[in-house]
Protein backbone atom coordinates (compact mmCIF):
# COMPACT_ATOMS: atom_id res chain seq x y z
CA UNK A 1 0.00 0.00 0.00
CA UNK A 2 1.43 3.53 -0.84
CA UNK A 3 1.76 5.82 1.96
CA UNK A 4 -0.83 8.05 0.67
CA UNK A 5 -2.62 5.57 1.03
CA UNK A 6 -2.20 4.09 4.41
CA UNK A 7 -5.00 5.63 7.03
CA UNK A 8 -3.69 8.04 9.28
CA UNK A 9 -3.28 6.74 13.13
CA UNK A 10 -5.45 8.48 15.82
CA UNK A 11 -3.78 10.28 18.33
CA UNK A 12 -5.29 8.06 21.29
CA UNK A 13 -3.88 4.87 19.14
CA UNK A 14 0.08 7.01 18.79
CA UNK A 15 -0.08 6.78 22.71
CA UNK A 16 0.02 3.36 22.85
CA UNK A 17 3.19 3.36 20.51
CA UNK A 18 6.68 1.91 22.00
CA UNK A 19 8.60 5.33 21.28
CA UNK A 20 5.70 6.96 23.60
CA UNK A 21 5.46 4.28 26.44
CA UNK A 22 9.09 4.59 26.11
CA UNK A 23 9.94 7.92 26.85
CA UNK A 24 6.57 8.31 29.28
CA UNK A 25 8.52 5.88 31.50
CA UNK A 26 11.91 7.61 31.18
CA UNK A 27 10.30 10.74 32.18
CA UNK A 28 7.98 8.92 35.22
CA UNK A 29 11.42 7.70 36.56
CA UNK A 30 13.62 10.47 35.74
CA UNK A 31 11.11 12.69 37.91
CA UNK A 32 10.82 9.89 41.18
CA UNK A 33 7.24 8.83 39.83
CA UNK A 34 5.75 11.06 41.81
CA UNK A 35 3.46 14.49 40.54
CA UNK A 36 5.42 17.05 40.06
CA UNK A 37 3.34 19.75 42.09
CA UNK A 38 1.49 17.90 44.98
CA UNK A 39 3.88 14.80 45.26
CA UNK A 40 1.18 12.06 44.91
CA UNK A 41 2.44 8.50 43.23
CA UNK A 42 -1.56 8.26 42.34
CA UNK A 43 -2.89 8.12 38.82
CA UNK A 44 0.17 9.68 37.34
CA UNK A 45 -0.01 11.26 33.36
CA UNK A 46 2.13 13.11 31.26
CA UNK A 47 1.49 17.00 30.63
CA UNK A 48 2.68 18.03 27.15
CA UNK A 49 3.52 22.12 27.91
CA UNK A 50 3.01 22.56 24.62
CA UNK A 51 1.77 20.82 21.26
CA UNK A 52 3.00 21.05 17.72
CA UNK A 53 0.64 20.71 14.68
CA UNK A 54 1.70 16.90 13.05
CA UNK A 55 4.21 15.63 15.60
CA UNK A 56 4.01 12.83 17.49
CA UNK A 57 3.44 12.35 21.24
CA UNK A 58 7.44 11.45 21.97
CA UNK A 59 8.57 14.33 19.63
CA UNK A 60 8.97 17.03 22.42
CA UNK A 61 11.84 17.99 24.44
CA UNK A 62 11.78 16.24 27.93
CA UNK A 63 11.92 20.22 29.56
CA UNK A 64 8.16 20.40 28.06
CA UNK A 65 6.94 17.29 29.68
CA UNK A 66 5.99 17.12 33.34
CA UNK A 67 4.90 14.23 35.34
CA UNK A 68 1.46 15.33 37.38
CA UNK A 69 -1.48 13.47 38.72
CA UNK A 70 -5.12 13.64 36.84
CA UNK A 71 -5.79 16.25 39.20
CA UNK A 72 -2.84 18.90 39.07
CA UNK A 73 -3.12 18.22 34.93
CA UNK A 74 -6.30 19.17 34.93
CA UNK A 75 -5.80 22.05 36.31
CA UNK A 76 -3.06 23.05 34.86
CA UNK A 77 -4.20 22.44 31.56
CA UNK A 78 -7.48 24.73 32.84
CA UNK A 79 -4.54 27.48 33.16
CA UNK A 80 -3.22 27.11 29.72
CA UNK A 81 -6.04 27.57 28.65
CA UNK A 82 -6.50 30.94 30.11
CA UNK A 83 -3.39 32.12 28.87
CA UNK A 84 -4.33 30.50 25.60
CA UNK A 85 -7.41 32.18 25.36
CA UNK A 86 -5.74 35.62 26.31
CA UNK A 87 -3.33 35.31 23.27
CA UNK A 88 -6.15 34.32 21.33
CA UNK A 89 -7.49 37.87 21.78
CA UNK A 90 -3.74 39.67 20.56
CA UNK A 91 -4.15 41.13 17.25
CA UNK A 92 -1.71 38.81 14.77
CA UNK A 93 0.20 42.10 14.20
CA UNK A 94 1.20 42.49 17.65
CA UNK A 95 2.16 38.79 18.27
CA UNK A 96 6.52 39.58 17.45
CA UNK A 97 5.86 42.05 20.61
CA UNK A 98 4.31 39.56 22.78
CA UNK A 99 6.42 36.40 21.97
CA UNK A 100 9.56 38.65 22.95
CA UNK A 101 7.95 39.71 25.53
CA UNK A 102 6.29 36.06 26.78
CA UNK A 103 10.19 35.04 26.35
CA UNK A 104 11.14 37.13 28.89
CA UNK A 105 8.74 36.61 31.29
CA UNK A 106 8.85 32.63 30.90
CA UNK A 107 12.50 32.93 31.29
CA UNK A 108 11.93 35.36 34.95
CA UNK A 109 9.49 33.04 35.57
CA UNK A 110 11.99 30.17 35.75
CA UNK A 111 15.07 31.32 36.43
CA UNK A 112 14.05 34.57 38.76
CA UNK A 113 16.01 37.36 36.97
CA UNK A 114 15.97 38.37 33.37
CA UNK A 115 17.95 37.18 30.87
CA UNK A 116 19.83 39.96 30.47
CA UNK A 117 20.90 39.74 34.35
CA UNK A 118 21.42 35.86 33.66
CA UNK A 119 24.34 36.81 30.60
CA UNK A 120 26.07 39.41 33.26
CA UNK A 121 26.32 36.31 35.66
CA UNK A 122 27.87 34.11 33.37
CA UNK A 123 30.03 36.58 31.96
CA UNK A 124 31.30 37.43 35.20
CA UNK A 125 31.71 33.52 35.97
CA UNK A 126 33.54 33.00 32.63
CA UNK A 127 36.15 36.27 33.70
CA UNK A 128 36.23 34.73 37.48
CA UNK A 129 37.13 30.86 35.81
CA UNK A 130 40.15 32.33 34.21
CA UNK A 131 41.76 33.40 37.43
CA UNK A 132 40.15 30.64 39.41
CA UNK A 133 43.04 29.16 41.24
CA UNK A 134 45.17 31.75 40.85
CA UNK A 135 46.53 31.62 44.70
CA UNK A 136 47.65 28.14 44.44
CA UNK A 137 50.83 27.06 42.85
CA UNK A 138 52.32 23.42 41.80
CA UNK A 139 56.11 23.34 41.75
CA UNK A 140 56.87 20.23 39.07
CA UNK A 141 60.08 18.56 40.03
CA UNK A 142 61.13 16.27 37.37
CA UNK A 143 64.46 14.15 37.00
CA UNK A 144 67.00 15.13 33.95
CA UNK A 145 65.52 11.63 32.25
CA UNK A 146 62.32 12.75 32.53
CA UNK A 147 61.16 13.27 28.92
CA UNK A 148 60.88 16.95 28.38
CA UNK A 149 57.61 16.67 25.93
CA UNK A 150 56.27 14.87 29.17
CA UNK A 151 56.84 18.12 31.65
CA UNK A 152 54.91 20.31 28.96
CA UNK A 153 51.76 17.73 29.03
CA UNK A 154 52.02 17.91 32.75
CA UNK A 155 52.00 21.90 32.56
CA UNK A 156 49.67 22.19 29.81
CA UNK A 157 47.18 19.56 31.70
CA UNK A 158 47.50 21.36 34.82
CA UNK A 159 46.85 24.91 33.13
CA UNK A 160 43.57 23.62 31.67
CA UNK A 161 42.53 21.55 34.62
CA UNK A 162 43.41 24.46 36.67
CA UNK A 163 42.91 27.67 35.66
CA UNK A 164 45.21 30.59 36.45
CA UNK A 165 47.88 28.44 38.69
CA UNK A 166 50.98 28.82 39.05
CA UNK A 167 53.68 26.33 37.49
CA UNK A 168 56.98 26.38 38.20
CA UNK A 169 59.19 23.53 36.83
CA UNK A 170 62.42 22.33 38.59
CA UNK A 171 65.06 19.98 37.20
CA UNK A 172 66.07 17.51 40.33
CA UNK A 173 68.84 14.82 40.04
CA UNK A 174 67.92 13.17 42.88
CA UNK A 175 64.27 12.82 41.63
CA UNK A 176 63.54 9.29 39.65
CA UNK A 177 60.38 10.70 37.66
CA UNK A 178 58.09 14.30 38.54
CA UNK A 179 57.31 14.95 41.90
CA UNK A 180 54.78 17.81 42.67
CA UNK A 181 54.52 20.33 45.60
CA UNK A 182 51.12 22.50 45.71
CA UNK A 183 50.75 25.46 47.68
CA UNK A 184 47.97 28.07 48.52
CA UNK A 185 45.89 29.11 51.28
CA UNK A 186 43.19 26.36 51.62
CA UNK A 187 44.75 23.06 52.75
CA UNK A 188 41.68 21.37 51.32
CA UNK A 189 41.70 22.68 47.82
CA UNK A 190 45.78 21.82 48.18
CA UNK A 191 44.77 18.13 48.91
CA UNK A 192 42.75 17.63 45.43
CA UNK A 193 45.31 19.73 42.97
CA UNK A 194 48.02 17.56 44.78
CA UNK A 195 46.01 14.39 44.17
CA UNK A 196 45.16 15.33 40.70
CA UNK A 197 48.90 16.18 39.89
CA UNK A 198 50.33 12.60 41.48
CA UNK A 199 47.56 10.73 39.54
CA UNK A 200 48.75 12.53 36.42
CA UNK A 201 52.57 12.53 37.02
CA UNK A 202 52.81 9.04 37.51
Amino acid sequence: MAWWNKPQRSYKEKLRDPKWIAKREAILAERGEKCELCGTDQRLEIHHGYYRPGADPWDYEDDTLWCLCRGCHNEVQGKLTAIHKHIGEIHPKDLPELTAKIGDVTYEVKYGMTPAEVEQILAEERNADATLYQDYRIDLQFSNEYAPSRVDEVEAKAAERFPGIEIRTFEDNGSRDCVAQVFGPDREIRGRIKEWADKFTH
